[in-house]
Parts: C-alpha cells; structure tokens; sequence
C-alpha cells in the first residue's frame, strides 16, 4: 500500500480554520463598529432632538411672558403695553419681537434670507444661536396669515382667520446634527377658569388704576359710589351720594372747577383693600351676538352676511366702524347685541327715522362689543339690549371714551331694564354733559388712569350681578396651545 505524507494537509487546515476565525472575528467587529457608529448617530439625533424642543419651550415662555400683564423684567411695564388690541399689529410685534418668542433672531429679516426659505438658518447673517447644553439652538415666530402654514389645522393655508395664529420653528444643532421643529397654534385671551365668581358692580365707578374726578359731575343713586385700586383725586366740586374709597390716598382739594371742595354724601376711605375688577375680555362675548362687524366691511346677522345696500347707519371709514344716527340714517337699523372688530366712534342725534322702516325712536337699543376702543360723542342715545339679562351695555378691548351731551341707559324709576355695564379693559374718560345709567369699570390694564371732568351725571340704582368674570391677576391673560406641525433632521 501507498502512503502519502500528512504534514502538507495539517498546515492548510490550520490556515483554513485561522482564515475562518479571522472571518468571524472580523464580521463581529465590523457588526459592533457599526453598531456603535447607529447608537451615536442615534444619540446625536436624540440630543439635538432635544435641545430643539428646549428651544420650543423657550420660546413658549417667551410669550407667554410677554403677554401675562406682569413685569416679568422688572423694567417698570407691564408686557410693554400689549394687550388684545394690538398683540399681532406688526408694529408691535416687530418692536418687542424679543420678547414674543424669538430667541437669537430679533435682528434676522428676510434680508438676510440666504436660500431663500422663509426662514432663519444657521450661519445666516444676523442669526446669533444660544449655546445650550453642549450644543446650539435659535427660534421664531411668525405672527401673520402669510406664512404658508396651516397654523389652524384646517386644510388649507393663508385664510383671514390665521391672522390671530403663531407658528414657532426651533432649530438646533449638536455635534453636527440639525434638528428642525415647527409648532403651529391659535393664541387667544384666556377667556375664564372653570366657574369664576362674576363680577357685581357695587360702584357707579370701579377703576383699576388712577382715578381722577374734576369739574361738577354727579354720582348718583342707591350705589352712586366711587373706588379705584389706586388714588383717588378730586378737583373742582364733584358730588358721590355714596362712598369715596381707594387702595390708595384719597385728596380732595386741587380746585380747578370752582365750587370749594367735593360734596361726598357716603365716607372717604382711604387705604382699603383692593376691589375686585373683572376681566374684560370682548371675544367671550362673541358668541352672544345678533350681528358681527367684520374687519373687511361686512355685516353679519346670525351668521349670515347682510346686504351691503342696507342703511344700518353702521359705515367702515378708515379701518374704524362708525354708526350715525343722524337724520334719516339708519333706516334698515335693528336692535340687538353689536360685536365689532376694531375700534367704534358713535355719533348723531336720534330723531325721526332712526330706526326701522322709517320710525322715530327715542334711542337705539344696542349693546356694543368692540375688541378696540369705542369713542361715543355729539347727542347721541343708546340703550342695552333689553334681551340680554347680563345688563351688558359697551364692552371695549381698549379705552372708552364717552363726550358731549351722550345718553346712555335710559332711566326706568319702575325697574332696572334700562341700566347697564360700561367695561373697558382699557382706560376710561366721560365728559361733558353727557348721562349715564348704570355701572362703570375700567380694567385699566395700561395704567393710563381714568379721568371724569365736565358736567357728567353717572346714576347706578340697582344691584345686580354681571357676566364679566373675576379672573386673579396672577393668571396669564392669554394662552397659547401649539399643535405639532412638521419635524426635520440632517
């Protein structure tokens, strides 16, 4: 028999099971090399992930900051005297923008938009990234329905009614991964927490801030009373059948009308305890209307769009909604409750055909809310809603302004129909000879003070319980809650 020599084939097998070994050896390294480069580029992501919903929250409370009427700065004012009227007036927005949710691209503008997207990018000019926590992160915000946006989840983009929306995009980048996160929502007044106590008005005059009384106005009836959470000043020789109280001091010289001194049938009480001062708030009432006075121009009634040939006596003039009811103006006018958007100047004399169909009426029977400012001059008459059991008569967004020889809330010895509420959650001036009854309180929210020189009679007779709700004033007055729009990484 043959035999063959062994040494050749040990050798090849020990190189074979070397070379598989080394195979094996090699695969799992490349598997774990791998594994971890996943892992990293995982935990990359998931920090910058992170740092961009840090930005999020940043900006967040950055506007919720700026619009919680509290000096959160500690710079003197109160959310630099934004409120619901002007909160998305570009002007207002572009001066305080630091403040409304951009972080490290208050000074960016379209300018500098290098590619052209719409939006701040990282090594753009006049982007300036915050360092945070180990990495980089800036935020905006667009406060415009011409963003391309859905900001109200409805399908479409860039509709009139997104006006009101805020869309905020936080971009991040951390060892070199850039996240993008975009939230979109709706930002509005806090309009009541569950089950508020409602305001009742006790005083024929409640101010939040400064009130100042000057010249001969009369303050009269059961609750012909007067408080401010401020001081209390008065000039000339006013007459209060009730109480005069303040938070603050109470002077009762100055001259200035003549007379010597106020005549004050109740007590001076300086130093009391703040009275509470409801939240005015005109969007809650919305929902309350007969008729809705759009921004555009058009009238609705029950929510269907009137025709733009009816005689109202309601005209839009220079973004300001104007109702006359001089002469034969308001022909087709109807009774009932008015929420306008914007500010409303009300003037003329009623006569003959001011009402509908031709009739003559004595005043028009309307109550007026406006998210601006109302101005109410010349001889004009006006009475609430007699269908509302709020008693609900102006309710302004920004300042009152009541002048000339206005007539307001008819007088009823009988009853308490006529009477109504005059809010404001701004200031309040009335002068003139103009008569009011009922209660009025201004919110006050920009300090301005609130001011009653002139001949005014103001009488409030009966109580009763309003529909403005107490909120404390801890409580931010607008909230804002973002819906997730679209997410990005690279």
């Amino acid at each position: 028999m043959t035999s063959y020599p062994q040494r050749g084939v040990i050798l090849i097998l020990t190189v074979v099971v070397v070379f598989v070994i080394a195979s094996i050896a090699a695969f799992l390294l490349a598997v774990s090399i791998s594994s971890s480069n996943r892992e990293k580029s995982r935990d990359l992501k998931f920090k910058s992930l992170e740092i961009a919903e840090a930005g999020v929250d940043m900006a967040l409370n950055s506007l919720r900051q700026g619009t919680d009427g509290m000096d959160n700065d500690g710079d003197g004012t109160v959310d630099n005297a934004i409120d619901s009227s002007d909160l998305f007036a570009p002007a207002v927005v572009a001066a305080v923008e630091g403040r409304l949710g951009r972080i490290g691209t208050v000074a960016w503008t379209t300018a500098n938009d290098l590619d052209g997207n719409g939006m701040p990018d990282f090594g753009e000019p006049n982007v300036a990234p915050l360092a945070f926590s180990g990495g980089e992160l800036f935020t905006y915000t667009v406060f415009s329905e011409n963003d391309g946006i859905d900001n109200d989840g409805d399908g479409t983009t860039d509709e009139a009614d997104e006006a009101s929306c805020v869309s905020i995009i936080a971009k991040s980048e951390y060892v070199g991964m850039r996240s993008t996160l975009r939230y979109s929502g709706r930002f509005t007044e806090k309009l009541m927490p569950p089950n508020p106590p409602l305001w009742i008005p006790r005083a024929a005059m409640t101010a939040g801030w400064a009130l100042d009384i000057k010249g001969h106005p009369s303050i009269l009836g059961a609750f012909g009373n007067v408080h401010t959470n401020q001081n209390l000043a008065f000039h000339g020789h006013p007459t209060v059948a009730g109480n005069a109280s303040a938070v603050g001091t109470i002077s009762t010289g100055g001259g200035g009308g003549g007379g010597g001194g106020p005549i004050i049938g109740g007590d001076i009480l300086p130093g009391v305890d703040p009275a509470a001062i409801p939240a005015v708030i005109p969007e809650m009432f919305r929902g309350t209307a007969d008729f809705i006075l759009a921004s555009d121009g058009k009238i609705y009634k029950n929510g269907v769009e009137q025709p733009s040939s009816l005689d109202t006596g309601w005209t839009l003039t220079g973004g300001k909604w104007h109702f006359n009811g001089s002469g034969s103006r308001a022909d087709d006018f109807e009774a009932g409750t008015y929420f306008v958007e914007g500010d409303v100047q009300i003037s003329g004399r009623v006569g003959s055909g001011g009402g509908r169909g031709g009739g003559s009426v004595t005043s028009f029977e309307m109550t007026v809310i406006a998210t601006g400012s109302i101005k109410m001059a010349g001889n004009s008459s006006v009475s609430r809603d007699a269908s509302r059991s709020d008693y609900l008569l102006f309710v302004s967004g920004g300042d009152i302004d009541i002048s000339g020889r206005s007539d307001l809330g008819d007088s009823d010895p009988t009853g308490d129909r006529w009477e109504g509420i005059i809010a404001a959650h701004g200031s309040m001036r009335i002068s003139g000879r103009c008569e009011i009854n009922g209660a009025l309180v201004a919110e006050d929210a920009g300090h301005k003070g609130v001011d009653i020189p002139g001949h005014p009679t103001i009488t409030h007779q009966f109580d009763w319980q309003s529909s403005l709700p107490i909120i404390p004033p801890a409580n931010n007055r607008y909230v804002f809650n973002p819906r997730f729009s679209a997410f990005e990484e690279r």
